[in-house]
């Protein structure tokens, strides 16, 4: 295997010729995370951030600044083969089956990335501390900054595996993910065991029974790779 940066923030990537299968899970870090102070106060219902109470823009403000001091964004993911894909049905490498309607879309591909993105334990600690400390405000402002920087790290992580992929004549279907559509939440476990969830040395993400993730500023899912054009 010969070694390929994606981009100077990709670690460990590794990646055969065009017909192969890359092995291994790989590692994508982001540049900095850039919370807008506009865009909390916007999904808070404040349409216009300028004329938010002095106290909520502060709190805003304050989330926004010091979000990154609790973040470690990073994405584990792996390309795995698919060995079948019918009626809702997507049998994976090593018999592992997952179920959910939406799986149409992947009916075409060869392959998928299986991958798990976490901003980290810390933000978690952080956003309990306010709570346990009755600011709510505090609290609830640094939970939407954590998620608007959940869907910073998802976009850059996306085009970067776009670039990726177009050296291989590829480009990925939309997210799907347990928890949405019919796919059930309880098959989570399954899908980041090919990141070597619940393994020692394996990713810092744990699956509960519920299906939930720990640390809670996580995402997972897959994407389908399709031929360009």
């Amino acid at each position: 295997m010969k070694q390929h940066d994606l981009r100077p923030t990709v670690h460990d990537v590794r990646r055969g010729d065009a017909c192969a299968v890359p092995c291994g899970c790989q590692i994508f870090n982001p540049d900095d995370l850039r919370i807008q102070v506009a865009a909390i106060l916007r999904i808070h219902g404040y349409a216009r951030p300028d004329e938010a109470p002095l106290g909520v823009r502060e709190a805003a403000v304050q989330s926004a600044s010091r979000i990154g001091a609790f973040c470690s964004p990073t994405v584990w993911y792996r390309e795995v083969c698919v060995e079948q894909c019918s009626a809702g049905i997507l049998t994976l490498d090593g018999g592992v089956i997952l179920r959910c309607r939406d799986f149409a879309a992947l009916a075409e591909c060869q392959s998928v990335i299986v991958f798990v993105l976490t901003l980290g334990h810390a933000l978690d600690r952080e956003v309990r501390r306010h709570m346990q400390e009755t600011e709510l405000v505090e609290a609830l402002f640094m939970e939407t900054a954590a998620w608007l920087a959940v869907e910073q790290v998802t976009r850059a992580f996306v085009v970067s595996l776009r670039a990726s992929l177009a050296q291989r004549g590829l480009v990925p279907t939309r997210r799907l993910a347990p928890g949405y559509a019919d796919w059930p939440v309880g098959e989570q476990e399954l899908l980041l065991s090919f990141l070597g969830a619940k393994k020692s040395g394996g990713i810092p993400v744990d699956v509960l029974s519920s299906g939930a993730m720990v640390p809670k500023m996580s995402r997972s899912g897959l994407y389908g790779l399709t031929c360009a054009g």
